[in-house]
């Protein structure tokens, strides 16, 4: 444990490196296109006023909630799935670096969370727009929401660690965890409501096993003005224990083996 938490203080004490590559990566990929950073915000817009629009007219009377119920919900999963994915083969992106001696692996993992909170940062505006919109919006629910952002971001933080040494250890595990999350993405209450599944049904069983449903549920369903489900808490938090372990865990006992399986 005491090898992590040294990484991830030693990481944040001198942000310079992996800061500057999560911003520097969404840079240069703005500068290669002629509308430049509009394409970084462009997947959130497409989401709330198009996906959002569309298949909220199939429900008379509830588009704007709807619209704003997909354009958190979408912009968390990208956010969660995001950093999941990039983790997977991070070590093996990076591998010059590595095999130079650049063996902080939390800079890695943390390059990656900031790249994908840089991206959230930028889709805000467009979801407080659609929030404000939306008749279910509730301003109180605004800190709530906040320390439920908190947590998720600490959940990616400590999964994704876990996540880093088992991509670092098999090369086809981020195509494994790609083809998976697109998968949960239909499992995931995004372009439709919880509420629309029974109670008791096999779909409805399926929602609440997904963990992007629940952590998504802790930052959404305050903002909308839903009450968060005791089930949510319960499952928040036995992930954020499982997660911390199998951070530490394989941290522990498995990062002095990357250099060895890149």
């Amino acid at each position: 444990m005491l090898s992590l938490i040294r990484d991830t203080r030693d990481s944040l004490r001198r942000p310079d490196h992996w800061l500057y590559a999560a911003w520097l990566s969404i840079v240069t990929g703005a500068r290669k296109n002629l509308l430049g950073i509009f394409w970084v915000i462009f997947p959130p817009i497409v989401y709330v006023w198009g996906v959002g629009w569309f298949l909220g007219m199939l429900n008379p009377g509830r588009l704007r909630p709807f619209m704003a119920h997909v354009g958190v919900s979408f912009v968390l999963f990208r956010l969660i799935v995001t950093v999941a994915n990039d983790c997977a083969s991070t070590y093996r992106v990076h591998a010059p670096y590595i095999n130079d001696g650049k063996v902080i692996y939390t800079d890695y993992v943390l390059s990656t969370l900031v790249k994908s909170l840089i991206l959230f940062l930028f889709a805000v505006p467009v979801l407080f727009v659609a929030l404000l919109m939306s008749e279910q919006f509730d301003p109180v629910g605004i800190p709530m929401a906040f320390a439920g952002l908190l947590i998720v971001i600490f959940n990616v933080y400590s999964w994704g660690v876990a996540i880093s040494i088992l991509g670092a250890k098999l090369p086809d595990f981020s195509e494994f965890l790609a083809n998976l999350t697109m998968m949960l993405f239909l499992l995931t209450p995004i372009v439709w409501y919880p509420s629309s599944v029974p109670e008791g049904s096999m779909q409805n069983l399926f929602m609440k096993a997904n963990p992007l449903h629940h952590l998504i549920a802790i930052v959404r369903d305050p903002l909308v003005d839903v009450a968060i489900e005791p089930l949510t808490w319960i499952y928040v938090a036995i992930m954020t224990v499982l997660g911390m372990f199998a951070a530490v865990f394989s941290y522990k006992n498995f990062s002095k083996r990357i250099p060895v399986w890149i």
